[in-house]
């Protein structure tokens, strides 16, 4: 009788432990789902950023029904989101579906998105993801900047041309009647182009956030500044280049130097190309302002005695020509000739300006092989890896059809309004007034060109800029 009270007196024992350690595992994870639950509210209430007419127009886009698409897929960038998918799923396709998905606000960190799940044999349950931004968003344009790199990370290059035109931010939207084949080109659309690049290189000098300006490009290609066209004239490069120069000198104070690469080659085979040519000649004599003070415009007579109080100074390409107080530097259309390299000389100029900015305009440093050896095989890697290092901030290309075409027709364009702006392409068009219309298509990451088979599926797949 004692040997059955002991058994049944330890069974009871058994049993309480087992409701008790039940009864502590429960709590611990209702501890654990409310933590959870505080802790993402606390993301809402202290990170949320209100009151920002940007943020309601973007919250009001992304809940839109035609939104639907590229929120699903944004909610399932979500790691935890998608491994839980993903294994639900395993075996049997259907078993966790995310029904649809709402943007609830948007923080400094991310956007949050609430999502509702459909699991089989469970509730509809709603999850609360917090999809971290790729980029730092320091303002309205960032955060257009960053939702454009998050749609295009999820495969959702349709869905950015809608994002860029939304009503805040940067505006990217491009004036009407360029006719850019109309040349000379109108008074207004130089006095545009050269306003456009002025705004991108202040911006780009004075950004901190830049890690190296020593490796900075603009690339623009309308008929009067290509060489490749008997249209080029080479005032309007100039003229640019000026107002670039003289903008950071007049505003900013600082001392600007224009390269113009000298003659290469030996022998008989000394030269340069033929766009470059008198390139020098009419820059040192151009008319440099009233602003400056006259001790502040370059003299004839800087090239024998360079002078500590001159603003605008002039030189060709290579480490020798730098002063320690050259602020910027400009090289203007740098490139190889036959049987002349200017790579060395342009990494040895880049090299010793040691951090200080130095803007490329137009270059093509592409090898040009020739039969003394220069340019061949060797050494391609290390000159295409140096042409490569330099990051765009200001880009106007038109597109012209792959079928052909030399000047005509102008299919559309690609541009890049400065460092942290998206590369945004645009398709010429022409409304019903008979002006000429640059529509966007779509954007793409401002650190990374598009591809020309990215671009060119913009004007063959209609479904890609829906």
């Amino acid at each position: 009788k004692n040997s059955f009270l002991l058994v049944l007196f330890s069974l009871h024992s058994y049993i309480c432990l087992r409701e008790l350690r039940a009864l502590k595992i429960n709590s611990c994870r209702h501890g654990a789902n409310l933590i959870r639950r505080q802790t993402a509210s606390s993301i809402i209430e202290t990170n949320e950023l209100k009151g920002s007419e940007g943020v309601e127009a973007l919250i009001s886009f992304l809940n839109g029904e035609n939104q639907q698409a590229l929120m699903n897929k944004l909610a399932l960038s979500d790691t935890i989101l998608k491994n839980e998918m993903q294994k639900e799923n395993f075996w049997s396709g259907g078993n966790f579906v995310v029904e649809k998905c709402k943007c609830a606000g948007v923080s400094e960190k991310g956007l949050m998105v609430e999502a509702e799940c459909n699991i089989k044999g469970k509730r509809q349950q709603m999850r609360q993801l917090l999809l971290p931004f790729p980029c730092p968003v320091k303002d309205e344009s960032m955060l257009k900047t960053a939702l454009v790199l998050m749609a295009s990370n999820v495969g959702r290059v349709q869905d950015t041309g809608a994002i860029v035109k939304l009503p805040f931010g940067r505006n990217y939207e491009m004036p009407l009647d360029f006719r850019f084949n109309n040349v000379p080109h109108a008074t207004w659309v130089r006095s545009y182009l050269y306003e456009a690049a002025v705004d991108a290189v202040l911006q780009v000098v004075k950004d901190k956030s830049i890690p190296n300006k020593s490796r900075l490009q603009m690339r623009v290609n309308y008929p009067e500044v290509n060489p490749a066209y008997d249209t080029y004239r080479i005032g309007t490069l100039l003229e640019m280049v000026r107002s670039m120069a003289l903008a950071l000198a007049e505003e900013q104070g600082l001392r600007v130097r224009v390269c113009v690469q000298q003659p290469l080659g030996e022998g008989i085979f000394v030269g340069m190309p033929l766009a470059l040519a008198s390139m020098r000649i009419v820059l040192e004599k151009m008319d440099w302002g009233s602003r400056l003070l006259p001790d502040q415009k370059f003299r004839q007579e800087d090239n024998e005695k360079p002078r500590s109080e001159a603003l605008i100074r002039i030189g060709t390409i290579g480490a020798e020509v730098l002063a320690e107080d050259d602020d910027v530097i400009i090289v203007i259309a740098p490139q190889n000739v036959i049987g002349g390299m200017i790579v060395d000389k342009l990494e040895e100029m880049v090299i010793a300006a040691r951090g200080r900015a130095v803007i490329l305009v137009n270059p093509s440093l592409s090898d040009r092989p020739s039969s003394n050896n220069m340019m061949q095989i060797r050494g391609r890697a290390e000159r295409r890896a140096f042409a490569d290092s330099f990051q765009d901030f200001y880009a106007l290309r038109l597109l012209y059809p792959s079928s052909g075409g030399y000047m005509f027709p102008i299919s559309g364009m690609i541009a890049k309004l400065d460092y942290h702006s998206p590369w945004v392409a645009y398709n010429k068009e022409q409304d019903d007034k008979g002006r000429e219309v640059y529509r966007i298509l779509a954007a793409f990451d401002p650190y990374t060109p598009p591809s020309p088979n990215a671009l060119s599926g913009l004007f063959t797949n209609p479904e890609n800029t829906k």
